[in-house]
């Protein structure tokens, strides 16, 4: 089945978890040639201004002009070449792009991947106007979303944007991507399997809506891929072209949900948490995905360590888990607190909905801690990184991600039901003694 076949069996209306799901995606496709498809597709519907192209000075060479080239023969087009060096979707950036976007223009065209895709996306969504992603990597699963994550004044904060009219992945480029990008989609793709059992965890201690559909949608996008892992590396099989269709799957899974929960939990935090702490350094910070897949690895020790066995409840010192949380989070904490607002049920409720589904739980966790040393394999064997060192995290790093990560969203995850259990210290700290 196709993408887009995929999503439409999910009923759309009256799904049976009660609410609608609108995909606002029309084509979602992994293509033989990106800018001849997307091409064609403007053809049949021209844009009735100019074309914005906006890509960095690396996928320039490689797709860019090519696909300015072939867009300004069906329409008047502009290009905005981005400077790849230490470029982030953030104010800077955004600010650039909208600064191309005149009255004239009625269309953007994004070529590349995450970053450049995050631009686009949320300087269309500002001019109030369609964007279309033409992708060259699978190293991230944003180009069907609806959502941006971008870095306002070093904060990593998701912003509402609107999804694209068509996400087309370039198979021939993809292909040819380097390892460290294909392995970075698979890290994306694997922190699924946290994503999911947060937010079923979610659903039965807090009462948070899910869709049975949906999540089974994702769990099997998910079991695809890993099914044919070992063609990655040799980039041989249909692995690359299964890679891609997860990527838009999970994508299109947020933008039919109008939320980031099946696609993104604990895991995600931690990589969120490392890269806002990088930036504020000023330094390197490794891929999205590979930063998603060290966390995953992390996230599968938590959960096995937190359901080896049943903890008593124990109250948490609120006040000094704020005054540490703060000064982990040093110049974005005022940020951080300001957003992150949870009405979630109180500790007890909590420790009481989590000891009456423990054993639904602990048969979910299971299933996944399980493949923990597969899953590190398959990282590896596609050049991927599975330890902290290797995405320039440092022990104090990795402490202060696995306690205060959670912080950064409302989002109920392991971590939280730890929290409230008041047993996350206990189980982050035994984590570490065991490195």
């Amino acid at each position: 089945m196709t993408v887009m076949e995929k999503l439409q069996a999910i009923p759309h209306e009256n799904c049976l978890c009660g609410r609608r799901h609108p995909l606002l995606t029309k084509e979602a496709l992994v293509v033989p040639d990106g800018p001849e498809a997307l091409c064609g597709l403007l053809t049949k519907a021209p844009p009735k201004g100019k074309i914005l192209v906006i890509c960095d000075d690396i996928v320039y060479d490689i797709l860019g002009k090519r696909s300015y080239e072939m867009l300004k023969e069906i329409a008047a087009a502009e290009i905005l070449v981005l400077k790849s060096h230490n470029l982030h979707a953030n104010e800077w950036s955004i600010g650039a792009a909208m600064m191309e976007i005149s009255p004239e223009t009625s269309f953007v065209a994004a070529v590349g991947t995450g970053t450049v895709n995050d631009i686009a996306r949320y300087a269309a969504y500002s001019a109030r106007i369609p964007y279309a992603i033409i992708g060259t990597s699978p190293s991230m699963d944003g180009f069907t979303s609806q959502a941006s994550p971008l870095l306002k004044r070093n904060l990593k904060t998701t912003f509402n944007a609107i999804a694209p009219d068509y996400a087309l992945l370039d198979l021939p480029v993809m292909q040819n991507s380097p390892k460290e990008m294909i392995a970075a989609g698979l890290g994306d793709i694997l922190g699924k399997y946290i994503a999911l059992c947060d937010w079923k965890l979610s659903n039965l201690v807090i009462g948070e809506y899910i869709c049975p559909e949906i999540w089974n949608l994702m769990r099997e996008t998910v079991d695809t891929i890993v099914a044919e892992v070992d063609n990655i590396p040799s980039r041989g099989g249909q692995a690359i072209t299964n890679l891609g269709k997860g990527l838009l799957l999970s994508g299109a899974a947020m933008q039919m949900v109008n939320s980031t929960r099946p696609a993104s939990g604990a895991e995600h935090l931690l990589s969120h948490f490392w890269e806002m702490r990088q930036n504020l350094r000023g330094g390197h910070t490794a891929l999205h995905g590979d930063k998603v897949g060290v966390g995953t690895l992390f996230m599968l020790d938590y959960y096995k360590k937190f359901f080896e066995k049943q903890r008593d409840f124990k109250s948490v010192d609120i006040d000094k888990w704020i005054k540490d949380a703060r000064a982990a989070f040093g110049a974005v904490a005022k940020e951080i607190f300001k957003v992150n607002n949870s009405d979630q049920p109180p500790p007890e409720t909590i420790y009481e909905n989590g000891v009456k589904h423990w054993d639904a739980l602990k048969k979910e966790s299971d299933l996944i801690t399980s493949h923990r040393e597969e899953l590190a394999k398959y990282l590896q064997i596609c050049g991927g990184p599975t330890t902290p060192a290797e995405i320039g995290v440092d022990k104090k790093d990795l402490r202060d991600a696995l306690l205060y990560a959670q912080e950064i969203r409302p989002r109920f995850t392991i971590t939280r039901l730890a929290y409230a259990w008041g047993v996350h210290q206990d189980i982050v700290e035994e984590l570490l003694d065991e490195m």
